[in-house]
């Protein structure tokens, strides 16, 4: 699969494109090209005129996390999957336990 992401912001401190918009086109899931945007280009989201990022991954610092206490609203693995689909490749998890920790097993 081809793909052409136009418009894109790089964030990689140690690349030569750190903080620099660029046409980036990808062919069967590897970079062929990195240019200077074509000057009849448009964002990808043009509706909303919103600007798009790239970069080797994202951190989310503020994740509820419900257990123990609360698993049918959420575990572990649904928060990491929802992670994964809004391109996060780390998290950092807050407690937000509804009952007490009072007992070494509450810990597990």
């Amino acid at each position: 699969m081809d793909l052409l992401l136009r418009n894109v912001k790089i964030f990689q401190p140690n690349s030569e494109f750190h903080l620099q918009t660029k046409d980036i086109f990808i062919q069967k899931g590897i970079i062929q090209a990195i240019e200077n945007p074509n000057k009849n280009s448009e964002f990808l989201n043009p509706e909303n005129n919103e600007e798009t990022f790239l970069s080797l991954g994202w951190i989310d610092t503020h994740l509820p996390l419900t257990i123990p206490g609360d698993e049918r609203r959420e575990t572990l693995e649904s928060l990491s999957l929802a992670a994964k689909a809004g391109g996060f490749t780390d998290i950092i998890c807050l407690p937000t336990a509804l009952s007490s920790i009072d007992t070494p097993e509450s810990l597990i």
